[in-house]
């Protein structure tokens, strides 16, 4: 099955200061096999969860090798990949830690300070 990349893989990296050409197709088959183990992983941890689950959404650094490997396994998942996929991680984790520190103002509105939050009723209003 010959599927398009799902993230263009730099032609060029440099690893220990050595120019390594990424399109070799030796370094693309150590790249699959290093990906099958966690994707084997994470399927046996979701195993009979899989008809609840309606789309894979791949973030962090370069997910492509992760994605083609699901893919094959389950060719009619969709599998998503946002733009700049390593900052999404990041910006989850963020959304969640803002909505925590939402919480914990309404609940302790006296501790806003400590979450940069500012004050519900400033002095002097």
């Amino acid at each position: 099955m010959d599927r398009p990349r799902v993230l263009n893989v730099p032609e060029v990296a440099k690893l220990d200061g050595r120019a390594i050409d990424m399109k070799d197709p030796e370094i693309l088959a150590a790249a699959r096999r290093a990906v099958r183990d966690p994707v084997s992983i994470m399927m046996n941890g979701i195993k009979g969860a899989w008809d609840i689950i309606d789309m894979v959404v791949m973030v962090g650094g370069h997910p492509s090798h992760y994605a083609e490997e699901i893919a094959e396994r389950m060719p009619d998942m969709p599998i998503y990949v946002p733009k700049h996929s390593v900052f999404r991680n990041v910006e989850g984790l963020q959304l969640i830690g803002e909505g925590l520190g939402q919480g914990l103002a309404e609940r302790h509105p006296q501790e806003r300070r400590y979450l940069g939050l500012p004050h519900p009723n400033p002095p002097g209003r």
